[in-house]
């Protein structure tokens, strides 16, 4: 309990408590029919993480040679960052589920049809233990041979969702026009 100055004595709550802020509500259900606006939604975010990645490799592949500098480190957490998004949308664990939108809220056959690479979960395992605290671990700078490799393969995981993505928006709309 807080002390109340004017009478010497604690409070029943918190005033400050009250009017905070939480964030936005969560959906009642992360399986609930997504609107179109939804998915539009989130196809422009998805872009702007796949372009977030293409840009950060590109910049670490041509100035690879300037290793521990500012500007190169900060694009290549960056690059991790934008990567583990990604992955944590295709692939999430049980953790990130509880936390956001995932592959699964929008097409519930995702996890039937994708699973996570090697190289994808050693870029994931890398990000995980390289972001969000101090770590002992050393930045190894990716090498650009491993960086392309990561960018085509999240385009062509982007490709399969999105071609599942539109057969299951097309399926509901075929039925109401029978």
């Amino acid at each position: 309990m807080t002390l109340d100055r004017r009478k010497d004595e604690r409070r029943v709550f918190d005033r400050r408590q009250r009017d905070r802020r939480y964030g936005p509500d969560q959906p009642v259900s992360p399986m609930e029919p997504k609107t179109r606006e939804d998915v539009n939604q989130l196809r422009r975010q998805l872009e702007y993480e796949l372009r977030m990645v293409r840009e950060t490799t590109g910049y670490i592949s041509t100035h690879g040679n300037r290793i521990g500098e500012f500007d190169l480190d900060a694009n290549l957490e960056s690059y991790l960052l934008h990567v583990r998004f990604l992955l944590d949308f295709f692939f999430p664990t049980v953790q990130y589920h509880s936390r956001g939108p995932c592959a699964l809220d929008f097409t519930p056959e995702w996890s039937d049809r994708e699973t996570i690479s090697e190289l994808l979960n050693h870029v994931r395992h890398k990000g995980d233990s390289l972001l969000g605290g101090m770590s002992f671990f050393r930045v190894e700078l990716p090498t650009k041979k491993e960086m392309s490799a990561v960018v085509a393969e999240l385009e062509a995981i982007r490709s399969r969702f999105e071609l599942l993505l539109n057969v299951e928006r097309q399926a509901p709309d075929d039925n109401a026009a029978e």
